[in-house]
């Protein structure tokens, strides 16, 4: 990475936080403005030979992105979740322990990337998932939000017998 790209990522960065901020004290004139020198920031980094996402939180909404940047940012998740299958694939197939291991340890940078990222399920099929206690820390920590945020709307609701 150059300093340039390094400079522009921190820009961007700050210029995401910032829109952010701006749209919880409904400064729509903010928004436009930061939108702007993001957009432009984005292109001189695109420019610049730049081809990894951002990760949602250096990402502007999904309406304001340039569509070319949405179609590679999904185009790169749907090839690590196919990863996630050949590597899931790969350490039921090991014959050591050895590759075992270092098909976990990629698995566990695959789908870090992929939470890095965002903008994903967060749970791969389960023909794409290694044994429960082999899965990362993050995967587990992702199942609980979303099994709390289950009950907690399922609580919202009452009880419908009633």
């Amino acid at each position: 990475m150059t300093n340039e790209q390094e400079q522009l990522l921190i820009d961007i960065g700050q210029l995401a936080a910032d829109y952010r901020a701006s749209c919880a004290t409904g400064d729509n004139v903010g928004q436009a403005r930061i939108a702007k020198v993001y957009l432009d920031k984005l292109a001189q980094l695109s420019a610049s030979d730049w081809d990894s996402p951002l990760g949602e939180a250096n990402e502007l909404p999904d309406d304001l992105m340039p569509q070319d940047y949405l179609a590679h940012r999904n185009k790169i998740l749907s090839d690590l979740e196919d990863r996630l299958a050949y590597l899931a694939m790969r350490y039921r197939s090991s014959l050591t322990e050895a590759a075992s291991e270092e098909a976990v340890a990629d698995y566990h940078v695959t789908m870090n990337e992929m939470y890095r990222i965002g903008h994903w399920v967060g749970v791969p099929d389960l023909e794409s998932e290694l044994p429960d206690e082999l899965m990362p820390p993050v995967f587990h920590e992702r199942v609980r939000q979303l099994i709390a945020k289950h009950r907690e709307k399922q609580q919202g609701l009452g009880n419908p017998l009633k």
